[in-house]
């Protein structure tokens, strides 16, 4: 999810957020039109005056309020999702927009002594109330509230959607695993209002997992209605219609190109500042860049590095930068033979001249990654740090047989302008040039389609390792927990995206105990002994993290986004 997908701070009183490992990740959607701008409050006609015509005296009719004037946001994205059904994960965009539409039942707040939320700082959102049961199991009440099609949110809504998502999402039964909620009767309803989230056993990440977008209920009566018995999980219907209890309801959609979401009138919170919010999707950088230039859109998601540079003087747009949970690694196939050499992993991770790599393609706007965990996230200590030693690089290639005297170390670098981003190939020209410096022969492939990518990269067999041999890639993980991060990338068996075929058993077997084991300091010393293994094997070797890169009209409150998040542009606290 992202991702965003992307991390959200919020707080109840005035905000709804996801994260998204979001994150991360930044939640945006697109737009431009000429008939579509910001407008002030609604207006009153002045009337009630009597006037008299051929000496008959006739009266106006009474004061007449107006109804609002549509308060427009106009956003500029690279994509827009395929479909708007919540169980069906379309990558990137779907972490980034779905949120929009649906309602989770508990949100990310900010941590008391400030910094990155971890998963412990949330709150209720469409959780009117909550308890944490003995077994570690959550029950849940619901606020009175109804869809768009006047049907009133029950617990059979909630139980439903997780059967359904179950059943046809691999992303939501992954994530259910995370919080230990099993795939059969996850939901125990007690009555219309009140239902149980079950689990297998108590963990720390079940009130983490509810805040995920996926899960947000769905008005079964409805979608229920659409459903055939060759689909009777209204998949169909529900691609293209929303169906749900968030601030937005989706209002037009054109698949792939454009979404129109309007303010919920039925929504169970404050009403959102914005009435209307139109996403479209831009997929030239450069384009995002003129419709912000030119005040056509309100923001401009994903601009290249030098492209946002060029805003950050103008009177007329807002600029902010924001770290993001987003990893930029270069992921080795452990498949291929020299890779399978610790020695080869870490000579390659100390050969990266990393803040090289920032001020080139990335134009200073990223940040440094030196460990195997985000650089936002908070750090368990490490043995040290991957710096820029390109003599240890070279002692440790000999020693693992290559370089004078020995054989020479070649291998192909594959990137795809989708990911991270459109520079991918100038960073794999950047780590050519550092890695030839130490006796490393590079050959770059350039993959210009995502699809093929992402296809060639998950698998070359059964095992699921991928064909490449080499790989810049970027991971953001939608839980703010080292465990989660690692164990979505690098376990042997549950890994969502172990392309690159990682198998330690000692570290599955301390990841599988950090998953239930309850916060404290015992769970502190085993993420910290889990981080010092992967310092020394190098899963994969870090690069860099990347930034939010936010430009804004004055349609924006830069400072309510600087507070809140990406997901700020959503919400009722942009405008006090």
């Amino acid at each position: 999810m992202s991702a965003v997908l992307r991390l959200i701070r919020s707080r109840r009183r005035n905000i709804w957020n996801l994260l998204a490992v979001l994150v991360v990740v930044a939640l945006v959607a697109a737009a431009c039109g000429d008939d579509e701008t910001s407008t002030p409050p609604s207006t009153t006609v002045a009337q009630g005056v009597t006037t008299t015509t051929g000496g008959t005296g006739t009266t106006t009719p009474p004061p007449t309020t107006l109804p609002p004037e549509p308060r427009v946001l106009r956003f500029a994205v690279p994509s827009v999702t395929a479909s708007i059904d919540h169980g069906d994960y379309q990558g990137t965009p779907s972490g980034e927009l779905e949120p929009m539409w649906g309602a989770p039942f508990f949100n990310y707040v900010d941590p008391p002594g400030g910094g990155l939320a971890g998963i412990e700082d949330v709150e209720p959102f469409l959780a009117q109330s909550f308890e944490i049961n003995a077994d570690g199991s959550v029950t849940i009440t619901l606020p009175d509230t109804v869809s768009e099609f006047g049907n009133e949110l029950t617990s059979e809504d909630v139980k439903w959607t997780f059967e359904r998502h179950i059943e046809i999402d691999f992303v939501t039964k992954f994530l259910l695993g995370v919080g230990k909620i099993p795939a059969v009767d996850p939901i125990t309803i007690i009555d219309d209002k009140t239902f149980t989230v079950n689990v297998t056993e108590p963990n720390p990440f079940i009130l983490a997992v509810l805040t995920l977008w996926n899960l947000s209920p769905i008005d079964s009566t409805e979608a229920m209605a659409h459903a055939t018995d060759d689909d009777p999980w209204a998949e169909q219907w529900l691609n293209t219609n929303d169906a749900q209890f968030g601030p937005y309801l989706v209002d037009a959609f054109t698949p792939g190109e454009e979404l129109r979401l309007k303010a919920n009138p039925n929504f169970f919170g404050d009403q959102p500042y914005y009435s209307d919010v139109v996403i479209r999707a831009v997929p030239e950088a450069s384009n995002r860049l003129q419709l912000i230039s030119t005040g056509e859109v309100d923001f401009a998601q994903q601009l290249l590095p030098d492209q946002f540079k060029t805003l950050v003087d103008r009177d007329d747009i807002g600029t902010d930068q924001r770290p993001l949970l987003t990893q930029v690694p270069l992921i080795l196939n452990l498949g291929f033979e020299p890779f399978a050499d610790v020695r080869v992993r870490r000579a390659i991770a100390y050969a990266i001249n990393r803040d090289a790599l920032i001020e080139g393609p990335l134009a200073g706007l990223a940040s440094v990654l030196d460990t195997q965990l985000p650089t936002l996230m908070a750090q368990p200590p490490a043995p040290s740090r991957y710096t820029y030693d390109p003599d240890l690089a070279r002692q440790l290639l000999a020693d693992a047989g290559f370089g004078p005297g020995g054989n020479t170390l070649a291998f192909t670098l594959t990137s795809n302008p989708g990911r991270p981003g459109p520079f991918s190939e100038q960073l794999a020209i950047l780590i050519k040039s550092q890695l030839a410096d130490v006796g490393i022969d590079v050959t770059i492939e350039v993959v210009a389609s995502t699809a093929d990518f992402e296809a060639a990269k998950r698998q070359d067999d059964a095992t699921g390792v991928s064909k490449y041999e080499a790989w810049i890639d970027t991971s953001t993980p939608i839980l703010p927990d080292p465990w989660y991060t690692w164990t979505l990338v690098h376990h042997s068996e549950r890994a969502f995206s172990n392309h690159h075929g990682y198998l330690n058993t000692t570290v599955d077997e301390m990841l599988n105990r950090a998953q239930v084991e309850p916060a404290g300091p015992t769970r502190d010393q085993l993420l910290t002994d889990i981080h010092t293994i992967l310092m020394e094997e190098v899963p994969w070797v870090p690069l860099l993290s990347l930034d939010d890169l936010i430009p804004v009209t004055d349609a924006i409150d830069l400072a309510t986004w600087r507070k809140y998040g990406p997901l700020a542009v959503f919400t009722w606290a942009l405008r006090p």
